[in-house]
């Protein structure tokens, strides 16, 4: 689903410059101002993703904006309706999409497997955008318009939508785990975790005896000085 999400919106962002100049006649400077709306809203990205983490509903910001991109295309495409709102709408889907998307991945899989899961991750959305710009650049040259284009971003939409959707109702059989707050969802995927770290809780509970252990000696040696100075009619030193 991230491969198709990359396809459907960083895709357009690496045209966006050449759209606007070709096919809306912006000037050279203005396509390059008005594309870089896309990624205002992307410095927000931080604060989104500590508002979802304390409200939970990860799924729903999901299917929502994949939604604004089927709308943020059919503006384009069967609109006339200024370039700038499509471009800030995408920046909409930029700020939550991507911070949501790998914030679920370490919900659904061992602690032990992060760093594999994060790889093959970047590989694969590295292996979409190649592909995916290599075919973009095709259409292009062999229609000579952009409109074909912006079907295909169009038809990827309401894929990216659809398994968004599949995604929030396999969530819901599997007891919102996605969906709920940090906490809830933390909680339920404890004992996964807890699996990966039994030396971690073997070595706290060593710790722990050892502490017991030593405290046991403690008390033991001041009850054997007392009982030595009671002896010895020795008068105990007081702070």
């Amino acid at each position: 689903m991230h491969v198709v999400y990359v396809n459907v919106f960083h895709l357009f962002l690496n045209i966006s410059s050449s759209y606007l100049y070709q096919v809306h006649g912006f000037s050279v400077v203005e396509s390059g101002i008005v594309s870089s709306l896309s990624h205002v809203l992307v410095l927000f990205a931080p604060v989104a993703g500590l508002v979802i983490d304390r409200t939970g509903g990860r799924v729903i910001v999901i299917v929502a904006s994949a939604a604004l991109g089927v709308v943020t295309y059919a503006l384009l495409l069967f609109t006339s309706t200024s370039p700038v709102v499509a471009l800030l709408l995408v920046s909409v889907c930029l700020c939550a999409t991507p911070t949501v998307l790998m914030a679920c991945v370490p919900l659904t899989i061992p602690k032990s497997r992060f760093g594999l899961a994060f790889g093959i991750a970047e590989v694969v959305d590295a292996l979409g955008s190649f592909s995916g710009n290599l075919l973009v650049g095709y259409i292009r040259d062999a229609t000579g318009s952009y409109t074909p284009v912006m079907y295909l971003f169009f038809a990827l939409a309401w894929v990216l939508l659809g398994l968004c959707i599949l995604l929030a109702v396999l969530d819901t059989r599997h007891g919102n785990v996605l969906s709920g707050k940090k906490d809830d969802a933390t909680r339920d995927h404890i004992v996964t975790v807890a699996d990966d770290d039994d030396v971690v809780v073997d070595i706290s509970r060593n710790l722990y005896e050892t502490s017991s252990s030593d405290d046991d000696d403690v008390n033991r040696a001041s009850k054997k000085a007392v009982t030595e100075a009671s002896s010895t009619n020795v008068p105990l030193a007081r702070p």
